[in-house]
Formats: structure tokens, sequence, C-alpha cells
């Protein structure tokens, strides 16, 4: 029973990593595909693109995702960018300011991968129940039977 609880704990964890870089992803689609996508589209650059991966790659190793969390992954990110990157200071501005409005469309849209991700984990780990009862079960019977044979062969 408690390698069934160890597994639940890996898949709730496991879906919180993806629940947060859905979430991301989902960030990134609002920004290119939603009310003004069209002309964010034209001003994407490609360091603005490599950012906001970074930011999803940090984000995938967080186990809680928090507003102050994500705060502060966009401030290192932005230092980073500054030092590293040959990038016009508005634009790195701007694209800061960008991916810390989207906060709150991040957590609407992870909220509804979360419960779907939480029913599939949930499903996931009483199919598995499951299957150990009713493994259990075959051993048991199994045994029966295997006591039943050497008892007559006695």
């Amino acid at each position: 029973m408690s390698n069934i609880k160890n597994n639940n704990k890996d898949k709730a964890g496991v879906a919180v990593a993806v629940g947060a870089g859905v979430a991301a992803i989902g960030a990134i689609g609002y920004l290119l595909f939603g009310p003004n996508g069209k002309k964010n589209q034209k001003a994407v650059k490609s360091w603005t693109l490599k950012m906001k991966a970074d930011v999803i790659e940090k984000l995938e190793d967080l186990d809680e995702v928090t507003s102050a969390a994500y705060d502060n992954i966009v401030d290192e990110i932005e230092s980073k960018y500054k030092k590293i990157r040959n990038i016009d200071e508005k634009d790195l501005q701007a694209e800061i300011a960008v991916l810390k409005k989207n906060w709150n469309q991040i957590v609407k849209n992870s909220k509804t991968k979360k419960t779907q991700v939480k029913k599939t984990v949930k499903k996931a780990a009483n199919n598995i129940e499951t299957e150990v009862k009713n493994a259990s079960v075959k051993v048991k019977k199994a045994a029966k039977k295997v006591a039943k044979k050497v008892e007559e062969n006695l």
C-alpha cells in the first residue's frame, strides 16, 4: 500500500510540473493569438521566444508556482538578458512587462488544466489500486491451490 501512496505523490508532482508548463505555454499562446495577436506576432523577435522558453524551463523546475516565484523567475531572466544579449532596453522592458502582466492569464489557464490533470491522476491511481487488489486476490488464490496440492501429496 505504501508504494501506491508514493506513486500517487510522484504523479502529483508530475501533474504540477505539467500544469506549470501548460500554463506557461498558454500565456505564450495568449500573447501570440489573443486580442492583439497579429500585432504581437509581427513584433516578436527570436530572442523573445528564447526568453519565454527560459521562463518556461524555470517554471517546470518549481514544485509550486506562485506569483512571487513567477516574478522572481522573470526578474532573473531579465537580468540574464540585460547582460548577455545585445537587445534594445525598451524592447526588453516591454517584453518583461508583458510577461508579468500575463500572470493572471497563466493562473486562469492553469486552474482548468490542474483540475483535468488531478482527475486524470486520481483515475490512474484508482486503476492502479484496483489492479493491485486484483493481483493480491490472484496471488492468494494461487497460494491456496499450491497449499492444497502440497497437502494432497503428503
